[in-house]
């Protein structure tokens, strides 16, 4: 989803489970780091770090990005437009998300 920080600049806005202790949270980053760059995000739960894109082949040879790593994983991917509605628990961490300073 596209999100407004505090700081006026537009980013996108992640919402995921950590799949080490479970902590849902929400993460906000640039456009320009998710489609050019290298995005590590941690976890509030237990720090660990996750990787959400990869287009520099830190990690890979190839281009990859949370989408990619999911599929392959076999797991669920929901993307969100403007006209989504998320559930309450969501949106919270989504507004929370958007207060921090993006990527």
């Amino acid at each position: 989803a596209v999100v407004s920080t505090q700081s006026g600049h537009y980013g996108w806005a992640i919402i995921f489970t950590c799949n080490v202790c479970k902590t849902r949270q929400a993460k906000t980053m640039s456009k320009k780091s998710y489609e050019q760059g290298v995005v590590l995000i941690r976890c509030d739960g237990c720090d660990n770090l996750h990787l959400i894109a990869d287009n520099m082949g830190w990690f890979r040879d190839e281009k990859v990005n949370v989408v990619d790593i999911l599929m392959e994983k076999e797991e669920e991917v929901k993307t969100l437009s403007d006209v989504d509605l998320l559930d309450v628990t969501d949106l919270g961490l989504f507004n929370e998300a958007a207060g921090e300073k993006g990527g």
